[in-house]
C-alpha cells in the first residue's frame, strides 16, 4: 500500500519554494566552485582572480541579501 500525502496549498507553496531556494543555493554553490577551481594551478593569474572574487560577491549577495557588506 503507497502512502500518500496531502498538502494544503500554503504547505505546498512552501514546499515549492524551499526547493527553488534549495535550487538556487546548489547553482550559486557551483558558481563559485567553477571559478575557483584553476587557482591552485594559476595563483598569480589575474583573469581567474577576477572571475574568483565576481563570483565570491555574487554569493555573498545571495547569502546576506540587504548585508552592509554590498
Amino acid at each position: 500500500m503507497e502512502a500518500s500525502i496531502e498538502l494544503k496549498p500554503t504547505a505546498m507553496l512552501r514546499a515549492m519554494t524551499a526547493s527553488a531556494e534549495e535550487h538556487r543555493g546548489v547553482r550559486m554553490t557551483r558558481e563559485v566552485a567553477e571559478p575557483a577551481d584553476p587557482w591552485p594551478a594559476d595563483p598569480r593569474g589575474a583573469e581567474v582572480y577576477r572571475r574568483l572574487i565576481e563570483a565570491l560577491l555574487r554569493w555573498r549577495a545571495f547569502s546576506y541579501p540587504g548585508d552592509a557588506r554590498d
